[in-house]
């Protein structure tokens, strides 16, 4: 099969645990782009929580799109430009905001390429008083604000993602339960300690799908790489699906192929396997 487009989640899949894209991954991704296959990150992340090395690949010449916020926004990766946006329908903003201001939670929002999170949140993390977060990532990769929940009301047209954190197995992961009737978004996880929420109709496959579309690449001609739940119908979509050693049991049950873990260059053995 010619393979046409990578499709990369990052967390846990083409970054290691560090955050950091490794020698290997990086050579593995810059000779797929010069056979002339067009390599896509597909995230969860924000446009602006990008990792810069990533979009410097190359001179910049290996990342020309990205696919944000769980599908949220297709956006030049160069230039920010917005291509396609499917943001949660006011109703929707309204719901999750009625279910979590009741609630004393790690809340992010992401509105206009940010992720934003409540100060107090964000100076619990500096001062090292959250385990079950990366301290080093949030504090480089999100906004503080005080209030955050109010952004649901100020930008409520605009809103990309809303994210929770919760230690894992507490009394707090019983808000999944709550969320998961909000009638007018969609529910989804990229972790044991999060939820998700974005457009109903919205996720990472159907945004591949239209960037594809536009591209005049078939689902025929992808190879797609991740390991959370949130990338589960992603690999559905694409032809080639590949999982990493450290991803949820269900998303390796669904892989054509098991790569290596994301510390021991699972991605770069996956490009050179199918690539």
């Amino acid at each position: 099969m010619n393979v046409k487009l990578i499709a990369l989640d990052l967390d846990g899949t083409t970054l290691n645990s560090q955050n950091q894209l490794t020698e290997k991954t990086k050579e593995a991704l810059i000779k797929a782009a010069h056979l002339g296959i067009v390599v896509v990150p597909v995230t969860g992340r924000c446009y602006k929580s990008l990792p810069q090395e990533l979009l410097e690949l190359d001179g910049g010449n290996c990342i020309r799109y990205a696919v944000v916020s769980n599908g949220a926004e297709i956006r030049d990766a160069q230039s920010g430009e917005i291509l396609y946006k499917n943001y949660i329908d006011p109703l929707g903003a309204e719901e999750i905001k009625n279910i979590l201001q009741k609630e004393a939670l790690m809340i992010e929002i992401y509105v206009k390429g940010s992720a934003h999170i409540e100060r107090s949140y964000y100076e619990k993390l500096e001062q090292g008083q959250i385990s079950y977060r990366s301290r080093d990532y949030v504090l480089t990769t999100r906004v503080p604000v005080r209030g955050v929940i109010h952004l649901l009301d100020v930008h409520k047209t605009q809103i990309e993602k809303v994210a929770v954190y919760f230690e894992p197995d507490s009394l707090q992961s019983k808000i999944k339960e709550a969320l998961a009737d909000v009638k007018h978004a969609h529910i989804t996880s990229s972790a044991k300690n999060n939820v998700e929420l974005i457009a109903e109709n919205c996720s990472k496959a159907r945004t591949l799908e239209k960037l594809c579309e536009n591209l005049g690449i078939d689902l025929n001609e992808v190879m797609a790489a991740g390991d959370s739940q949130n990338d589960l119908e992603m690999l559905a979509a694409a032809d080639i699906a590949v999982a990493m050693e450290n991803a949820d049991e269900n998303v390796k049950a669904r892989a054509d192929f098991v790569a290596a873990s994301n510390d021991c260059d699972g991605l770069a053995q996956a490009i050179m396997k199918f690539i």
